[in-house]
């Protein structure tokens, strides 16, 4: 397999990944709301980029190496979608408490959520990057075609857009009863398309793509295939946002090329070697799980004491980052002792 890419490219991608985690932490906590409309709408825009970056990135690696590291990868990435999922099943508690709802209920509902979407807000990522490698694995095992496999998932993303960003279009389904039904039916159980299949699935085919095969583009050419995506992601965001067209704004058609140009650019683009790139994707990866950890335990604080700056976004936003980074740094020093080498099984 043909490989252009030198070892240090890598920090590009590292460096990235970082400041992706924070763009995460701006789609959970918008630090903008309260301070320009303007700015948070282009917080939201760019921001749609981290997702799809962190699959590519987890599709590029993964298929760099040998197929038969795929399961022990699956079982990684699922060990840490059940250890978050335990440390943040207290917050789901308290809040279900906090809001006098009946406890059986909202275990049950937090077991559903765990098989089916996600057992927390951000864990779904976890639970989608298993689902997508697994299919992708299946079809390579099949012998499908990498451009098989790319317009298979191209296919369910275009369907995963309909009930997301267009559910417009699903105007006409709802005068035939028995299919709308049968699509309620679906919904309730799988809720939303944001998930490793119609989701997930394109993303870790791109960085499959990326690994499996040379792909020679001009940084130029590139640059401007980039930039001319993102216009066009910005116009379709602004478009759906205005006609009231989406559930909710994870998916777009324009997100699929810009994601994929940005990173052929990280990759290819080099940085010189220091020891911070690899401090900084351990902490990435921290701040991502963490970071929804350290607001609710911030909320519980500061609401009684500083409702009034708590409830202003970009104070809340800034406090969260240096809380989570405090915190992430704290568990990657800790994780170094002996006594607390456990702790790199959250990371």
């Amino acid at each position: 397999m043909q490989d252009n890419i030198k070892k240090n490219t890598y920090n590009t991608i590292d460096l990235f990944k970082f400041i992706f985690s924070l763009f995460v932490v701006a789609i959970h906590i918008p630090p903008f709301t309260s301070v320009s409309t303007p700015l948070h709408f282009f917080t939201l825009y760019l921001s749609r980029l981290a997702v799809p970056f962190y699959f590519i990135c987890s599709g590029y690696f993964l298929f760099k190496k040998s197929t038969s590291n795929i399961y022990k990868y699956v079982y990684r990435i699922f060990k840490l979608y059940v250890i978050w999922s335990i440390i943040y099943l207290p917050c789901v508690l308290h809040s279900a408490i906090v809001n006098k709802a009946n406890i059986a209920i909202t275990l049950t509902k937090w077991f559903k959520s765990f098989v089916f979407v996600g057992s927390y807000i951000h864990l779904w990522y976890l639970l989608a990057t298993v689902v997508a490698v697994l299919i992708v694995a299946f079809c390579l095992k099949m012998r499908l075609s990498i451009k098989s496999i790319l317009i298979l998932s191209c296919i369910f993303y275009i369907i995963g857009l309909i009930p997301q960003t267009y559910s417009f279009l699903l105007d006409p389904i709802r005068k035939c009863e028995s299919i709308f039904l049968l699509l309620k039916f679906i919904q309730k159980i799988i809720v939303t398309t944001r998930n490793g299949l119609f989701e997930g699935f394109l993303f870790i085919s791109l960085g499959m793509l990326f690994a499996r095969k040379y792909l020679s583009i001009k940084i130029k050419h590139a640059a401007i295939l980039f930039l001319a995506s993102m216009f066009f992601l910005g116009c379709e965001l602004i478009v759906v946002r205005f006609a009231g067209w989406a559930r909710a704004y994870d998916l777009f058609i324009f997100l699929a090329p810009a994601s994929f140009f940005l990173f052929y650019i990280v990759k290819t683009k080099q940085l010189k070697n220091r020891a911070i790139y690899t401090k900084l994707r351990t902490l990435s990866s921290l701040i991502f799980f963490s970071h929804l950890l350290i607001e609710y335990i911030l909320n519980i604080v500061l609401t009684p004491v500083l409702p009034e700056l708590w409830s202003y976004s970009l104070f809340r936003y800034t406090l969260v980052i240096i809380a989570t980074l405090g915190f992430s740094l704290c568990v990657m020093t800790l994780s170094k002792k002996p006594h607390f080498t456990w702790l790199k099984n959250i990371y």
